[in-house]
């Protein structure tokens, strides 16, 4: 075995340990805190409603068992998998934590990789794996804010990164790279998406001038959109399809606020996770980079770091943000998720001061720098988890669940039914217009309603689930048309005498179509990457 793949493999070692110890805190705590402003009971939610989801859009055991049709709105395929731990474990609390040390793992792995293929040097890929993977931004969405979606995207915004570079400098025939970062990201986070095309915009309109090569270039850019887009259309296309068949209560907009300098640098000296910055250690590294900018080689290393920088302070008042008030730019909601890409950049910039020389000193601050950031991590996650414990509610194995299920969630309801809220919390039901006591109950396909109509005519039953496409209704087993009430909720007409309702989901045709569609596309896209790795095995065996 050669040198460079024996310390591969000690990387590959020390990334599992570090990985360890990052999400040690998750299980010694032997449970997790969660603020009502935070998003810990909502992806919770999400992980046991995917029980049903190959099989129907909707599971009503979850989300106040009202019918939100949550997994056509919120991507889930990337945290599929920790459902199956939930599955195989029966423990949600445990699968949590195990998903993210699962996550967390392959940040590292998938940061390494890239960077070496970037600079081809094993210290500088490994410190970067180190510092992106343990920034201020990225610990905060998983010990603070419980963003699994951000968090998890983390993963592929490296790729994105190679991916434009392998477009605007390196090998433009490498224009997949890009495509299986977004598509991944596509599955993951919606929002985290659309910042990334604002970036890739901003990096071709930056740098176009610089392409050689450039119509080959730009043609890659576009084929990787095109097949990004078809890769994506098993979500996109049923996603589309129920936005624009009603009006939906979509996630808040908000006034988007840079904070004053001087308190952005106060939040990061503190190194406090609440405060959502890029932290203590990326802020050092702007200070160790600019002293040693003269390890930024390249024109593209220099952009990157003045990209971070940029980044870093687009997240103060110092840039304009109100003329972009009530724009589309508002769906940013926090000016700080800008973080995720400004600690990506500036952890990029910070480990090209990492490279390789013959005396130990460069040796030494590697793992002075590995148990300075050990250090630091801990001690970030003893302040947060002392700063919650008098506000937050501590789920353990025992209330998990029971919480998660209960969890109300109003994003993506039917827009007249949240003006009625007491509806849907108090499960009222209405017979034509008199409040009625039926028996109803659910699991997770389905959701029941037992009641008597002691009329000699047909009513109206009002019930207190939302309605989607793809709703299917029974009425005493016979199948019927469901509709809208003036509530938002479900409406069916019911006879005479006892009647049992039955609403339950099935996918579109369209969602289904739009299924088949993306799987003859990865088909093809995979049997395409066959056929290029196949040549380029050929190549370097001749």
């Amino acid at each position: 075995m050669s040198v460079r793949k024996r310390k591969i493999i000690v990387c590959l070692l020390l990334m599992l340990l570090l990985s360890i110890i990052y999400i040690l805190p998750l299980f010694i705590n032997g449970g997790i805190f969660h603020n009502e402003r935070q998003d810990t009971l909502f992806h919770l939610s999400r992980i046991i409603g995917l029980e049903n989801v190959w099989s129907s859009p909707v599971n009503f055991n979850v989300y106040f068992n009202h019918g939100t049709m949550m997994n056509n709105f919120y991507p889930w395929l990337t945290i599929y998998p920790a459902y199956l731990l939930y599955n195989f474990t029966n423990n949600l609390l445990l699968s949590y934590c195990l998903y993210y040390f699962f996550v967390t793992y392959t940040t590292m792995l998938v940061s390494f990789f890239v960077m070496y293929s970037i600079k081809k040097n094993i210290n500088v890929a490994l410190v970067f794996s180190i510092l992106y993977s343990f920034s201020a931004y990225r610990t905060a969405d998983i010990f603070q804010r419980a963003a699994l979606g951000e968090a998890v995207s983390f993963v592929f915004l490296p790729i994105i990164l190679l991916g434009c570079y392998e477009l605007c400098i390196g090998n433009y025939k490498k224009w997949y790279i890009l495509t299986i970062g977004m598509t991944l990201l596509v599955y993951t986070h919606l929002l985290s998406v659309a910042m990334a095309a604002v970036f890739i915009a901003i990096v071709i309109l930056s740098t176009f001038y610089f392409w050689k090569e450039k119509l080959l270039r730009l043609y890659s850019f576009f084929l990787s959109t095109i097949t990004t887009v078809f890769l994506s259309s098993a979500f996109l296309i049923p996603f589309l399809e129920q936005q624009l068949a009603q009006d939906l209560k979509m996630p808040t907009w908000r006034e988007l606020n840079g904070r004053p300098l001087g308190n952005l640098v106060n939040d990061i000296l503190n190194n406090d996770l609440s405060s959502y910055t890029i932290g203590l250690l990326l802020f050092f590294g702007i200070i160790i980079t600019i002293l040693n900018n003269h390890l930024l080689i390249y024109n593209y290393d220099k952009f990157i770091f003045g990209l971070g920088i940029i980044l870093l302070l687009c997240t103060t008042d110092i840039f304009p943000w109100k003329p972009l008030i009530n724009t589309f730019v508002s769906n940013l909601q926090f000016v700080w998720r800008l973080n995720a890409f400004a600690s990506l950049f500036l952890a990029y910039s910070f480990s090209l001061c990492f490279k390789p020389n013959k005396n130990d000193y460069k040796i030494r601050s590697i793992v002075s720098m590995f148990l300075f950031i050990i250090v630091l991590h801990n001690s970030s996650i003893i302040n947060l988890n002392n700063k919650n414990e008098d506000t937050a509610v501590f789920l353990n194995s025992h209330n998990i669940v029971e919480k998660a299920k209960t969890s109300n969630s109003k994003d993506y309801a039917t827009l007249k039914s949240v003006t009625y809220p007491e509806l849907i919390e108090n499960n009222i039901f209405y017979l034509n217009d008199k409040i009625i006591e039926p028996d109803f109950y659910y699991n997770d396909d389905h959701y029941i309603v037992q009641l008597e109509n002691n009329s000699s005519v047909n009513q109206d039953l009002k019930i207190p689930v939302y309605r989607y496409l793809g709703q299917q209704v029974r009425v005493n087993n016979e199948k019927t048309n469901s509709r809208h009430s003036e509530f938002g909720t479900t409406e069916v007409t019911v006879p005479p005498g006892g009647s049992t309702v039955k609403i339950y989901y099935k996918y579109t045709n369209l969602a289904i179509l739009s299924r088949y569609f993306t799987g003859v596309w990865v088909a093809l896209f995979i049997f395409y990457l066959g056929v290029v790795q196949n040549k380029k095995i050929k190549r370097e065996s001749q």
